[in-house]
């Protein structure tokens, strides 16, 4: 937007013939916009019929081209069918002004699954989306502990979603978890590694690798099929203060 400002307006003591009216040429400036993001479909200006949410830092890509958040709302997209009363997780589109749901149920785009899906998070590039959900129609094939927290991953250019914990003898049988549901800052993604991206996230199953049993931090790159123990929670005894002082 070009704005331009008044110069060498004449005064009452100017002569009018010498007087002159100047138009300076300011630096374009960009206006500040807030855009409404969990809209009702076919009105960009009217909030959805129920609480949305997002969770920072992993919501927005580098490039604020696209945003991810969680929402109630049953009127976000087209064709939305969602009976399952809990939260469902959303991908919206920048430069083209459209959501999508992600946490939809296999065969179809516009079904939520039938469980609560919680913390996306989106990766810098915008390509990956990792979520949590106790549904268990999210992927064709998958068997998923009744209750149990899984992670997801999406993939926003192949339109895909995988099962990231799944246990270490098959890719399509969910982990068994201890009913931990999931807080935020429990996820995270980085790029730039060889597939593109890592997934880390925390876990109280004991099945997601093969001979190992304990709470750990997680780690699995799409297209492996499994997960690297990145840390491990143990239960230590603490020092007793006296001893603590008389090793000093």
């Amino acid at each position: 937007m070009s704005t331009r400002r008044w110069r060498g307006a004449p005064t009452r003591m100017e002569s009018p013939v010498r007087s002159r009216l100047n138009l300076e040429a300011l630096e374009g400036r960009d206006v500040p916009a807030v855009t409404l993001v969990s809209s009702a479909l076919g009105s960009p200006t009217t909030t959805a019929n129920n609480t949305s949410g997002v969770f920072p830092p992993g919501s927005i890509s580098d490039d604020g081209k696209f945003v991810v958040y969680t929402s109630t709302a049953t009127n976000v997209v087209s064709g939305q069918t969602d009976t399952n009363s809990a939260t469902d997780v959303f991908l919206y589109d920048v430069q083209a002004g459209t959501n999508k749901l992600l946490s939809h149920a296999t065969g179809t785009s516009t079904t939520a699954a039938n469980g609560e899906s919680l913390v996306p998070f989106i990766s810098g590039d915008g390509k990956w989306v990792a979520f949590y959900s106790n549904a268990f129609n999210l992927v064709s094939g998958a068997s998923i502990p009744g209750g149990s927290y899984q992670v997801y991953l999406y993939n926003r250019v192949a339109d895909t979603l995988t099962l990231v914990s799944h246990a270490a003898s098959s890719t399509t049988t969910g982990a068994t978890t201890g009913g931990d549901i999931p807080q935020v800052g429990q996820l995270a993604l980085s790029n730039g590694d060889a597939n593109g991206v890592r997934v880390a996230y925390i876990s109280d199953t004991d099945n997601l690798v093969s001979g190992f049993s304990s709470s750990n931090f997680l780690t699995r790159a799409p297209g492996s099929s499994r997960s690297t123990r990145t840390c491990t929670t143990r239960r230590r005894t603490p020092t007793p203060l006296s001893a603590t002082r008389r090793a000093r």
